[in-house]
């Protein structure tokens, strides 16, 4: 069995308690989403929106509102159809062989809203 699996295998058992399944209810708030914004690294490459971290962080005050009530539509509903969208690229391997295409490793660009989302979540798992 491969590590991951070892792991799911595990873990999968364990209930939440009732003090963790109504952290991960709570609803996001303006300032978790704007600690979260303050967080992400501002150069790092955009998704299929083209709506870069350094956008969310200039536009962070007149976004996160805006974001807020996207979460909070999303808990009542699916995802959003652009999360589950990517762009996927290559990016060549440093001091490699850039003729040879086992040089290169895949990169899945995200939408920086998707990102923003799945942090917090993370945060409160």
């Amino acid at each position: 069995l491969d590590k991951t699996s070892q792991f799911v295998n595990e873990t999968k058992s364990i209930r939440l308690i009732e003090a963790m399944k109504d952290n991960l209810d709570r609803l996001i708030t303006p300032d978790k989403l704007m600690e979260t914004i303050d967080k992400i690294r501002p150069h790092k490459a955009p998704g299929p929106d083209g709506l870069s971290p350094l956008y969310y962080k200039t536009f962070k005050e007149e976004l996160t509102l805006i974001l807020v009530i996207h979460y909070f539509i999303m808990t009542e509903r699916k995802l959003p159809q652009s999360w589950l969208q990517a762009t996927i690229t290559m990016i060549h391997k440093e001091n490699t062989d850039e003729t040879n295409i086992k040089n290169y490793r895949p990169i899945s660009l995200l939408n920086v809203d998707y990102k923003l989302f799945t942090n917090i979540l993370a945060g409160k798992i």
